[in-house]
C-alpha cells in the first residue's frame, strides 16, 4: 500500500510529460499504451485530474488535454526561464544550427535526467545506431536517464565538481550501472574530467552508446541550483565533419545564457 502514492505520482508526471512529447490531444487508449499501464488505470488517472482541474476533456472527440492549470503551477520558474532567454526559444535554435539533436539534461543522484530536448521528432528521436540489446534504434525522449560517468554531459556536470567529489559520484555510479561497460575506475574518471576541465567541453564517441557520439557544456541554471548541461548528439559517422560547427554553437549558446542569467 505505501507504494501506491509513489505509483500514482510517477504516473502522473508520466502523463503530462507526454503530453508536452506529443504536444496534442490525447485519448485514453493513447495515454494507456504510451505509458503502458491498464486501460482501467488510466481512465481512473485521467477522470481523477479532470476533476480538480488540471485535464480537460472533450465529450465530441473523447479527447484529453492539460488546463492553463498544470501552466500555473510553474509560472513562478517559468519568469526566471524567460529571463535568462527563453530557453526553449534558444533550444530550437540551436537545434536549427546544427541540424542534430540538442539535451538539455539535469544530474539526478548519480545519472543525468533529459529535461527538455529538440530534434526532428520532440515526441522521442530516433537514431539508426546498435545499442547494447542489438537492435539498431534508440530513442531519447523527456525525462530518460543517462549515465553520469559515461555520457557527455555527464562528464560536462562533473568537471565543475572537486576530485573528491568526482570519486564520490564515480562510486555510486558504478554500483548503479546495468552494465560492467558503463563502470568507470575512478583514477580514469580523473584524468577524463581534467581533460575537460582543460578544453572546456566533454566529448563522447561510443562510449555510452555503441554508434553515439555527443559534444556537451556545462551552464549554470537559472534556479541557482544544479548545474545544466547541453548537448549535441549525432551518429559517430558525422560527428566528426560537424566538430566546429556543433562546438561554435555550444559557446554561443552558454555565452548567451550566460548573459542573461547574469543581468
Amino acid at each position: 500500500m505505501a507504494n501506491r502514492p509513489i505509483k500514482s505520482a510517477e504516473r502522473t508526471i508520466a502523463l503530462f510529460e507526454l503530453f508536452s512529447a506529443t504536444e496534442r490531444p490525447l485519448s485514453t487508449g493513447e495515454v494507456s499504451k504510451a505509458l503502458l499501464i491498464p486501460q482501467s488505470s488510466t481512465t481512473m488517472l485521467l477522470r481523477n485530474l479532470c476533476s480538480i482541474g488540471y485535464l480537460d476533456f472533450d465529450r465530441a472527440t473523447r479527447l484529453y488535454k492539460p488546463t492553463i492549470r498544470i501552466l500555473l503551477l510553474s509560472s513562478w520558474m517559468t519568469r526566471r526561464f524567460s529571463e535568462t532567454g527563453q530557453i526553449a526559444s534558444a533550444l530550437d535554435a540551436l537545434y536549427e544550427r546544427t541540424r542534430e539533436v540538442v539535451i538539455l539534461s539535469i544530474q539526478n543522484n548519480a545519472r543525468m535526467q533529459t529535461i527538455l530536448m529538440r530534434g526532428a521528432d520532440r515526441a522521442g528521436t530516433q537514431f539508426d545506431v546498435p545499442n547494447d540489446d542489438g537492435e539498431r534504434h534508440i530513442r531519447i525522449r523527456s525525462g530518460l536517464f543517462a549515465s553520469l560517468t559515461c555520457s557527455a554531459m555527464g562528464r560536462a556536470v562533473l568537471s565543475l565538481k572537486s576530485n573528491r567529489e568526482i570519486r564520490s559520484w564515480t562510486r555510486r555510479a558504478n554500483a548503479e550501472a546495468d552494465s560492467p561497460r558503463l563502470r568507470i575506475p575512478e583514477r580514469e574518471m580523473l584524468e577524463v574530467t581534467d581533460i575537460v576541465r582543460q578544453k572546456g567541453y566533454a566529448e563522447t564517441q561510443g562510449v555510452f552508446r555503441p554508434g553515439l557520439g555527443a559534444l556537451a557544456i556545462a551552464m549554470p541554471s537559472p534556479m541557482d541550483t544544479t548545474p545544466l548541461a547541453i548537448s549535441v548528439s549525432m551518429p559517430v559517422g558525422r560527428l566528426a565533419s560537424k566538430h566546429d560547427l556543433v562546438l561554435d554553437a555550444l559557446f554561443a549558446f552558454r555565452d548567451q545564457f550566460t548573459r542573461a542569467h547574469r543581468d
